[in-house]
């Protein structure tokens, strides 16, 4: 008989799982051949026990914390108003024993996925590709005093995920299914994560791997740092943040959008909110159909592009110490607007416009009545600026 973790796949949130095995063809008849059949479905039943056992929790709480270390995250809605945690313990070395579920209940709950680090300090996880390596350092964090009673002699271990080697093959997949109106909050460090269709707040959270979000409602908090962040069709604040990756954004609805990336390229299409903040150490910066009350554009090397269809009268700065800074103004623009580049040319191609000073490198100027501040800065690099 199976042992029962590995049987219990009975949630109404299944994962998907490529488990390994398969049966050897063999030759013969009659009694040979029932024997070798025989003998291949227990070979393959043996492997499919291996790869993939699964276990279902549900927890009554206003919020939950999620903490897995290798495998993917997937946040999806919840059916009623109890929390659903899925955990599926994937991979050739997957076993019973080796990963423990460790469940804390109350309003504010957490599961905590514990892999056997002080056994075990390299991981292999095929879903990185081959040649790819992350490594970290296990530690407490002051903002979780909730994993101190998990980490304990794990903390300051370094860990090495890579993507085939030599190295324990074995890693966890998570389903949160969040009822409506509540918190999700997952951290991992390394795989991927997505969450659709969820009614509540989210923080998503990995050290290495992309992230996805689409068709939310609710606060997102989305955090890499390494990987990609897509997110499109949201209804609430929205933050992404990437130490190294693009960001791409799509059909925002927000208070507050805000974006920071060490390194990559910040793309966003229909992005409407009061205030509108991106920041880049470097990569290009192209957002269009703007409506916004006030921005701020910054990027230590790279291009910028805004497309407004609607401008409040706050503040607009755009600013990048190398590349070319391009604005497009709604139609009937009230601003003052002051464009200065260190080295490159401006081009102003506006009606009605009232210039207080023009120069080669340096304008100032103002369209209609002036209501909101534009300022836009190139330490190298044209300025444009256009009407729709």
């Amino acid at each position: 008989m199976l042992p029962e973790a590995s049987i219990r796949n009975t949630s109404e949130y299944p994962i998907q799982n490529t488990t390994r095995g398969g049966a050897k063809e063999g030759r013969g008849r009659g009694f040979v051949l029932v024997v070798l059949l025989s003998l291949a479905l227990a070979a393959t039943a043996t492997l499919v026990q291996a790869a993939d056992l699964a276990e279902s929790h549900r927890l009554d709480a206003s919020k939950v914390k999620v903490l897995n270390m290798i495998g993917s995250v997937s946040v999806v809605q919840a059916h009623g108003d109890q929390f659903h945690i899925d955990i599926h313990i994937l991979g050739a070395d997957a076993e019973e024993g080796l990963i423990e579920v460790l469940i804390d209940e109350g309003s504010t709950a957490s599961v905590v996925v514990a892999f056997p680090v002080d056994e075990h300090r390299k991981y292999v996880y095929p879903a990185l590709g081959r040649g790819s390596k992350s490594t970290f350092t296990i530690s407490e964090n002051s903002d979780d005093s909730w994993l101190g009673k998990v980490i304990g002699s794990m903390s300051g271990k370094k860990v090495t995920v890579a993507g085939s080697g030599s190295g324990l093959e074995i890693w966890v997949d998570v389903v949160v299914a969040v009822p409506a109106g509540k918190q999700a909050i997952v951290k991992q460090r390394v795989g991927s994560v997505a969450a659709e269709e969820v009614v509540g707040d989210l923080v998503l959270d990995t050290g290495s791997g992309a992230i996805t979000v689409r068709k939310i409602t609710g606060e997102v908090v989305a955090d890499t740092g390494s990987g990609a962040i897509e997110a499109s069709q949201i209804k609430g604040d929205f933050s992404a943040d990437t130490g190294s990756g693009s960001v791409f954004a799509e059909d925002i609805v927000a208070e507050e959008f805000k974006v920071d990336t060490g390194s990559g390229r910040v793309e966003g299409v229909a992005i409407e909110c009061e205030s509108l903040y991106v920041d880049t150490g470097s990569g290009s910066v192209d957002v269009r159909g703007v409506q916004a009350d006030r921005v701020k554009i910054d990027t230590g090397s790279g291009s910028v592009k805004l497309q407004l269809d609607r401008m409040g009268d706050g503040k607009f700065v755009l600013d990048t110490g190398s590349g070319s800074v391009t604005l497009v103004l709604p139609e009937n623009p009230s601003a003052r607007i002051v464009a200065d580049t260190g080295s490159g040319s401006i081009r102003v191609e506006l009606d009605g416009v009232e210039y207080d000073r023009k120069k080669r490198d340096y304008v100032e100027l103002t369209v209609g009545d002036g209501d909101a501040r534009v300022s836009l800065d190139t330490g190298s690099g044209s300025i444009t600026v256009q009407q729709r």
